[in-house]
């Protein structure tokens, strides 16, 4: 009895993990008529010629990896309409340059891992895919030096993280912490990840936050510590979920002697409606706002 024919009689099969004996070799599952219904976890690594036939009949499935596949077609058509899989996750499994999220599919997906994808040059994502989509992971994608395109139309994207990407992708937006990177104003890509919980621009040359702040109702902690920013907008008073704001820098005065200067930033009105906050440092307060300090 092959291997096929014995996974067919494993009815009630949760689990699967197949690898090749060698990277190189081919996986062929194809003669396998039918897979466990009841499959929730996939993982093929190895070789395949094609997507195995019976994978987009997996309606129970939750979690599909494949591994080495090295697929010369797109795999997404046969897949996106999988209506119960949260995560996906490609290993060196496609080797085109291009990778299109239509629009409908996917609709359950939560987690999405692209890993050495060493051809892939550019992804899409349409309106209306992947609408539940939280995470993001990019892992030495080399070709891959701009954003997928209409990534804004994931409204529940909370992390996107990149690894061993291009300077020229990852310099300018790592989403959730900015520390340091050469940019003197806040991405507009930021403001569309509306779940997001942390955003750092310390030490960055950011002169202002513009109003789209008040797109973040979720976000908790805004560090501007050592930038140029000064004052900010009546609209940071919409982020009502605000626990940490640090807005200072430090200038060296020199008179008699040289000492250092806190510098912070003047708050706007009614900044006593930010009910969550827990640290506030530092605001620039003279006898004219005293307005600001009767409401702290």
């Amino acid at each position: 009895m092959d291997f096929c024919s014995s996974i067919e009689k494993l009815t009630n099969l949760s689990s699967l993990f197949v690898y090749s004996a060698a990277e190189h070799e081919i996986l062929d599952l194809q003669s396998l008529s039918s897979a466990p219904q009841f499959l929730r976890t996939l993982e093929l690594g190895g070789r395949l010629e094609k997507l195995p036939h019976w994978i987009p009949y997996l309606h129970s499935l939750v979690t599909l990896w494949l591994c080495y596949s090295q697929l010369g077609d797109d795999p997404l058509q046969s897949l996106e309409a999988l209506p119960n899989l949260e995560l996906l996750g490609f290993l060196q499994a496609y080797e085109g340059e291009s990778l299109t999220f239509k629009a409908g599919g996917f609709q359950r997906l939560k987690v999405l891992w692209l890993r050495r994808l060493k051809g892939l040059r550019s992804l899409t994502m349409e309106d209306g895919a992947m609408p539940h989509l939280e995470e993001i992971y990019f892992h030495n994608c080399k070709l891959v030096d701009e954003l997928p395109l209409g990534i804004q139309h994931l409204t529940n994207l909370q992390f996107l993280r990149l690894d061993d990407m291009p300077d020229k992708l990852t310099m300018p937006l790592q989403v959730q912490d900015l520390r340091g990177a050469p940019l003197e104003k806040i991405p507009s890509l930021v403001f569309t990840l509306i779940h997001l919980r942390y955003l750092s621009m310390r030490g960055t040359n950011v002169s202002f936050v513009p109003k789209s702040i008040r797109k973040l109702r979720n976000l908790e902690t805004l560090d501007l510590k050592y930038t140029c920013v000064t004052e900010l907008p009546a609209e940071i008073l919409r982020l009502r979920k605000l626990r940490h704001l640090l807005l200072y820098r430090y200038e060296f005065i020199d008179n008699y002697y040289t000492f250092q200067s806190a510098r912070g930033f003047k708050a706007p009105c009614n900044i006593g409606d930010l009910i969550s906050l827990q640290k506030l440092c530092y605001i620039e307060a003279g006898d004219r706002d005293q307005w600001a300090q009767r409401q702290l």
